[in-house]
Parts: structure tokens; C-alpha cells; sequence
């Protein structure tokens, strides 16, 4: 994923028909593996998978973030909007998730969005 601040300085250094090829050259040079360090000053989605949680489908997305590593569940709101936040963070537990000390909970866009695993 290309950082904001690149994506307008490609955007406004490039004509529109040679804007995609420029913009997809950008974000291949931020693939990564898991062996290599994310640089802390590029925002990226590192890696992800589509999981069940207590049989309960969900996205697992691993991303960094103005040099913050975390990790994101995404579920259907319908699915977990009647769990407190504290059930749901014992449900993801529970699944064998290490979520750490502090956790988000956001709800948008027919979604619930689990964030956690906080790392500096």
C-alpha cells in the first residue's frame, strides 16, 4: 500500500494515462515478507486472511501505521454487535489471538473493526 504523501507526489509528477503504472510500481516496492521490517514511516497493510473466530467468520489484517504495528478483526456487525467489548475481546482470546494490553472497537460500514496487538 503506497503511503498518502507518496501517492500525491506521484500523482502530481505523472500525466494521467502513466498514473496507474507509476502508482503500481510504488506499492511493489512495499511488498514485504514477514522476514522483512515494515519502515516505520510508510502506513501498509502487511499481511492478511480471511479466519473464523468461535466459528465466526472475520478478516485478519496485520498492518503498521505511523511506525505502530497492530492487528485488526474485521467482522459483520451483525454477527458480534451484541457483545460487549469485553466479550469480544474474550471471544478473540479465546480463538488464540495475543491481544495485548489496550484494544479498539469501531463500528462502521456494517462492520466491526477489533483492533489490537499494539506494538511500537
Amino acid at each position: 500500500m503506497t503511503g498518502l504523501k507518496e501517492w500525491h507526489a506521484i500523482a502530481a509528477s505523472h500525466a494521467p494515462h502513466e498514473l496507474r503504472e507509476a502508482l503500481n510500481k510504488a506499492a511493489a516496492r512495499w511488498v514485504t515478507t514477514d522476514a522483512e521490517p515494515a519502515p516505520p514511516e510508510y502506513d501498509r497493510l502487511l499481511r492478511y486472511q480471511t479466519v473464523e473466530v468461535a466459528g465466526i467468520a472475520a478478516r485478519y489484517e496485520r498492518w503498521v501505521w505511523d511506525g505502530i504495528t497492530g492487528s485488526t478483526l474485521i467482522f459483520v456487525s451483525a454477527d458480534v454487535t451484541h457483545l460487549a467489548d469485553e466479550s469480544l475481546r474474550e471471544l478473540v482470546e479465546g480463538a488464540g489471538y495475543d491481544v495485548g494490553s489496550d484494544t479498539t472497537r469501531t463500528e462502521r460500514g456494517g462492520r466491526v473493526f477489533f483492533n489490537f496487538g499494539f506494538e511500537a
